[in-house]
């Protein structure tokens, strides 16, 4: 029978000095007797060697009188082994020891190193052994060798320091124990090195794939994770188990850490080390990218990107600012594209920014000087429509409605026994009450290039806009420009308003004014109260407001404690029914915070009619009981004893601050239908304030909106009036405040680099980008587990302040029909009702001076008759202090972003320069409410260390 060549793939062994078929002699010699062993028994592990059944070290010296039982670690195993092996046919008739006979048992060549051929018997014995088919394995066998005794190493053995051995190879070690556990690092490092090659090595052409910010994200981390996991298990493996303290046979077995998770931590030291390896390889390269534009995001000093790049932790400086120009072509190509499509409807939101530019080295011809310039950003308006019944002008039965449900609302929102009540007042919002809700889809937005032209000179003006919509590549002409009012400014003018209006006097007795709660409770007059801060000044409004609203609800319910009413109400499970709230929350707005409760508390505080038996008499008034603590504060009575006009006051204040925090519901919850009744509402308040300006824009919107649009084109142009950039529910906000936004971030850029808004790093590198910075900050802690730390402070209690005011204005009594109070300090203007006012003012011939103004200058009367300006037309801008025009370095208050979450609405506070972190994020907890919310070529060199 001829015989098989069978070749196994082992590493080789040494070469043998001789070969033992040589020496074998004629004959064997005498057998050799061997004195049995005694039993060896299993011994604990030791700290040296982590074998479980090793004995204890043996001593350098072993003599007769130190062994008890004979036993040495270097003398021959067992007698029955031992004399199997000498009584075997190998050993007399071959001579063999038993190395020689597994070293001619397994070897792949012979002394001429040629392939050594066996016979059928020999391959198909090594084989089914070899294949682990046989009773004892090869693993079995070699956990033997690595956990027997007999192999184990006195402690001044010089091949004990070659256990692990990464340097020595483990074919030149003797010993089993070192050789093995060599044998395995070895290995284990040579598959690591060949896992990395493989899931780094780059392609032969050149990728053409363009790295996208689509691609920088929330998931660019878990990503990454998964492709570790599929291309490198091993060194995953090996990387989370060390990280863990033990062997980790699967995903399954990572604990969830809060703090540190491992996952994460491996992902990035992993993408670290493939970073440092393969520089230029696009799956090693993209997490240190995504650090690298996180860094950019949130300007990081230049020597942190040194040293990050020095470690392989991100690219150099120069990489990352190549990356943020070919992004940001890659966005201006995406603009003109869409720009270009004639199926998209396109709008322009553009706002001025400037920065005071600090020269820190004078020169002769430097200078400080103000840096002004345009920013604007090209939204993209959605193609999600529906046709709605849009009523004209002011529904009143829906401004009843709206806002009724407010003084429903301030129950569930402080009465911790009606807590329940909040799922119930929101689905109210968003069904009975809505108008023309918004579904919950992310705006698409492109922050276009800057530029550095004053918006204030029309000509520079009309430079920016072709410069805008030339990026759009779409424009030809300004034929069919529509310009639309933004509503973020309008509704922050609307709170200065009613500041400016409520605040009364420094010294004033009237508990009825904004000013004197803001006193009783800690807060501070604003510098200017036609400039408020938005988010302090919304805060302190809303909560005046609610705190009124809890007084009525006492004086409805004849209870001197309200909270301790309802405590006692549902100890013995005697809430009131919702049916029986509701009515008496219409009562409530009736008769405290409509323009019916306004007229009947100047004329009716002594009358018997129905608004009075719903508004109790309260004890006669006599005079100020504080009126000699306060010098100069005198209280006189009216000598028209059936007006109170303290209370006249706060029905007012109720009113305008009803429809500021439901234009802020409204645009929070994304219903335009509700905010745009609130702003028809405005139209009239404004025409009865200083405010003159805002009038006229509403007036301009208005009778666009409502006489010169058909009612499509009025549906159209007032949904592209919120944005919403996360896509979620609840998470609305003006289009003017994202503007706002994002100059604000450009600004602090502009003034941290001294450059001017028209060069070329500002237009090609920063403002293009500038909503991707703010997106990656939000998602990369997404994406780390990190979304329940909001970054921001939540708004502490309210609770003292509430109780503080309650007790007032019980104490005085404010909402409580005394006829003839009257609080009148130093110089002080008594504020009447600006709606009616406004009402009054264009009735009386203001509206049709605007009428006139606006056909001469449309040009719309017959040209003949057209020689000069109108003649006998009472000028309508009388506003002195324009504050729609407000200088953004001015703004020194924090910008608010107003968010709906499960019918309460939270009122955030956030520094701009820092990104949009609060936008979406509707984890943050809060007592208060408030206002809406508001590619790069893979070839670049990631390696260079190149400074700009």
């Amino acid at each position: 029978m001829a015989s098989n060549r069978h070749h196994y793939t082992f590493f080789p062994l040494p070469a043998q000095p001789h070969n033992p078929l040589s020496a074998i002699p004629a004959k064997t010699s005498a057998e050799i007797s061997v004195t049995p062993c005694p039993h060896q028994t299993p011994v604990a592990q030791t700290s040296m060697y982590p074998f479980p059944h090793s004995p204890p070290p043996a001593p350098r010296k072993l003599t007769p009188q130190k062994r008890k039982q004979g036993y040495d670690e270097n003398m021959l195993p067992t007698a029955f082994s031992s004399q199997a092996l000498h009584t075997s046919p190998v050993k007399r008739n071959v001579g063999w020891s038993l190395s020689d006979l597994l070293y001619h048992l397994f070897r792949l060549r012979d002394e001429k190193n040629d392939h050594v051929q066996c016979n059928h018997q020999h391959a198909a014995a090594v084989q089914q052994f070899l294949r682990g088919r046989t009773r004892f394995t090869p693993a079995a066998i070699i956990d033997a060798w690595l956990r027997s005794a007999d192999g184990r190493l006195v402690n001044d053995s010089p091949e004990r320091s070659l256990m692990y051995s990464t340097v020595v190879d483990y074919k030149t070690i003797k010993s089993v124990r070192p050789a093995l556990t060599s044998f395995a690092v070895q290995l284990a490092r040579t598959r690591l090195c060949h896992e990395g090659r493989d899931a780094l090595r780059a392609t032969e052409k050149p990728s053409k794939r363009h790295l996208q910010w689509g691609d920088i994200g929330s998931s660019t981390v878990a990503t990454a994770s998964a492709e570790i996991q599929q291309d490198q298990p091993l060194l995953w493996n090996f990387v989370t188990s060390y990280v863990v303290q033990k062997p980790i046979l699967s995903n399954e077995d990572i604990p969830d850490k809060q703090r540190r998770p491992v996952a994460g931590a491996c992902t990035h030291l992993i993408t670290t080390l493939n970073y440092a390896a393969a520089p230029r390889s696009p799956k090693a390269r993209l997490v240190p990218a995504m650090r690298g534009l996180l860094y950019f995001a949130t300007s990081v000093p230049f020597n942190i990107f040194g040293f990050s790049s020095r470690i392989a932790h991100t690219p150099s400086y120069s990489t990352v600012f190549n990356m943020l120009h070919t992004l940001s072509l890659h966005e201006a190509e995406l603009t003109s594209e869409i720009g270009r499509d004639p199926t998209k409807w396109d709008i322009l939101r553009l706002d001025n920014v400037q920065n005071y530019l600090l020269q820190r080295d004078a020169r002769i011809g430097r200078k400080n000087v103000m840096n002004i310039g345009i920013a604007a950003t090209y939204f993209e308006a959605s193609d999600h429509v529906t046709t709605h019944d849009i009523v004209s002008w002011m529904d009143l039965n829906h401004f009843e409605d709206v806002l009724t449900l407010q003084w429903l609302r301030v129950l569930a929102d402080y009465i911790p026994e009606l807590y329940h009540l909040k799922e119930h007042v929101s689905m109210l919002y968003r069904t009975h009450v809505s108008k023309i809700p918004l579904p919950p889809k992310a705006t698409k937005m492109h922050p276009l290039a800057t530029s550095s032209k004053n918006e204030t000179v029309t000509t520079e003006l009309k430079d920016a806009l072709i410069d805008f919509f030339s990026q759009i590549d779409s424009f030809e002409s300004g034929e069919i420009i529509e310009s639309t009012l933004e509503w973020w400014h309008l509704h922050w003018t609307d709170l200065s308003r009613i500041f400016e209006t409520h605040w009364g006097d420094l010294l004033g007795r009237d508990p009825s004014t904004l000013g004197y709660g803001a006193t009783k409770i800690g807060r501070l007059k604003p510098p200017n109260l036609k400039k408020v801060d938005f988010y302090p000044g919304a805060e302190l409004v809303y909560l005046t407001l609610d705190v009124h609203m809890l007084d009525c609800w006492r004086l409805h319910l004849q209870m001197d404690d309200i909270f301790k009413h309802f405590q006692r109400l549902s100890a013995t499970n005697c809430l009131p029914h919702l049916e029986d709230l509701e009515n008496s929350a219409r009562l409530l707005y009736r008769t405290y915070s409509n323009a019916a409760g306004i007229h009947c508390a100047f004329t009716d505080a002594e009358s018997s009619s129905e608004w009075c038996s719903a508004a109790p008499l309260g004890s006669p008034w006599t005079s100020d009981p504080d009126c000699e603590l306060v010098a100069k504060a005198v209280a006189t009575k009216e000598t028209d004893g059936t007006t109170t006009k303290p209370k006249v006051r706060a029905i007012v204040f109720m009113q305008d601050a009803l429809v500021s925090r439901e234009m802020a519901y409204a645009v929070a919850e994304g219903d335009v239908g509700r905010a745009y009744e609130m702003i028809k509402h405005m139209l009239f308040t404004f025409a009865g304030s200083s405010h003159s300006k805002y009038m006229i824009y509403l007036l301009e919107t208005l009778c666009n909106l409502e006489l010169e649009s058909s009612e499509e084109l009025r549906l159209e142009i007032l949904k592209q009036s919120l944005v919403n950039v996360t896509g979620k529910a609840g998470s609305f906000c003006a289009g003017d405040f994202i503007q706002e936004y994002l100059n604000h971030m450009l600004q602090a850029i502009v003034e941290r680099k001294g450059m001017d808004y028209g060069d070329k790093y500002v237009r090609e590198v920063v403002a293009r980008n500038l909503h991707h910075f703010a997106r990656i900050k939000l998602e990369v802690k997404q994406g780390e587990g990190l979304a329940q730390w909001s970054g921001c402070h939540a708004a502490p209690e309210t609770r003292a302040e509430v109780q503080i005011l309650l007790e007032e204005y019980q104490r005085w009594q404010l909402h409580l029909r005394r006829p003839g109070r009257s609080y009148v300090g130093p110089d002080e203007p008594f504020s009447m009702d600006d709606f009616m006012t406004g009402f009054n003012s264009l009735h009386s011939g203001r509206l049709a001076s605007w009428v006139t103004e606006s056909v001469y200058y449309r040009n719309l009367c017959d040209s003949d008759h057209i020689t000069s300006e109108p003649l006998d037309v009472e000028p309508t801008d009388t506003d002195e202090d324009d504050s729609h025009m407000t200088d953004p370095t001015e703004l020194t208050g924090p910008l608010a972003f107003m968010t709906m979450v499960n019918g309460e609405m939270l009122l955030v506070a956030d520094d701009p320069s820092d990104g949009l972190e609060t936008i979406g994020d509707n984890h943050v907890e809060m007592s208060l409410d408030t206002e809406g919310d508001v590619g790069i070529d893979w070839d670049v060199d990631t390696h260079s260390d190149g400074e700009v």
